[in-house]
């Protein structure tokens, strides 16, 4: 066992957030989240990504036009241009 890992997991226990713990003993957030994780794996969140980029229905008619507006949006991207 890791040096917090007595308390964080008491803490946790009682009902306290991550951040609750943090802001309690002082622990860095990373240490607590990776207490949390190894001991409690079910009480920490995952994280939701999702993708910039919205997918829509695309009109036939304008696939093409709808595709190189895409190619010219992910260059300025690359390029760090918005």
């Amino acid at each position: 066992m890791g040096r917090y890992d007595e308390e964080i997991t008491t803490l946790s226990d009682d009902g306290l957030t991550a951040a609750q713990i943090v802001d309690r003993t002082g622990i860095s957030r990373a240490t607590v989240y990776t207490v949390m994780k190894r001991l409690r794996p079910e009480r920490v969140k995952k994280r939701v990504t999702t993708s910039s980029y919205v997918t829509v229905p695309i009109d036939p008619k304008h696939r093409k036009q709808h595709a190189n507006d895409m190619f010219r949006a992910l260059e300025r991207d690359r390029a760090g241009r918005s």
